[in-house]
């Protein structure tokens, strides 16, 4: 099992340094600490290092890494054939919920717009029993919560206490 240290570099400044390979140990440490942290800057902003090679030290002396990653060829399958899957899923529900809150009101706001412009219906509310927020409330994407605290343990992420928090 092998420890990596993530760096997330300044948000600021669009990332000028090589992106790891696809699917490599390091590009796989980046991904899972997106996830763990809820972040979604692009992986650019991210670099991953073997804990005690050179490379960490000189990264680490930019900028402190913010966790740490352990990796084997056994969980970078995993992240990679069943973990990823899931993180994909969710966020397509995510994106449906989004789309169709959108429809909705976008539906509501054309119908509302017909009966103003309509004088026989001018002064009929057409949305007065319809509450787009609170109709979408009960339907949401599963706890984001709960599947980044199981991603910590399966992959044995550790916030660092000395990592600067954007």
């Amino acid at each position: 099992m092998k420890k990596y240290f993530v760096f997330r570099h300044d948000q600021r400044v669009q990332p000028t340094h090589p992106q790891h390979p696809p699917q490599s140990p390091e590009a796989t440490a980046c991904e899972i600490t997106r996830v763990a942290l809820s972040e979604y800057l692009p992986m650019g902003f991210y670099t991953a290092c073997e804990a005690d090679s050179p490379k960490a030290t000189f990264e680490g002396l930019k900028t402190p890494a913010i966790c740490t990653v352990e990796l084997d060829d056994a969980r970078v399958d995993l992240w990679h054939n069943e973990v990823m899957p899931i993180v994909e899923g969710m966020s397509s529900l995510s994106d449906a919920i989004d789309q169709a809150r959108n429809m909705v009101s976008d539906s509501l706001d054309d119908l509302m717009s017909a009966a103003e412009n309509c004088e026989a219906f001018a002064d009929h509310d057409f949305g007065e029993n319809v509450d787009v927020d609170s109709g979408f409330s009960y339907i949401e994407a599963p706890s984001l919560g709960d599947f980044c605290q199981r991603v910590c343990e399966l992959f044995d992420v550790k916030y660092l206490a000395y990592a600067e928090q954007d």
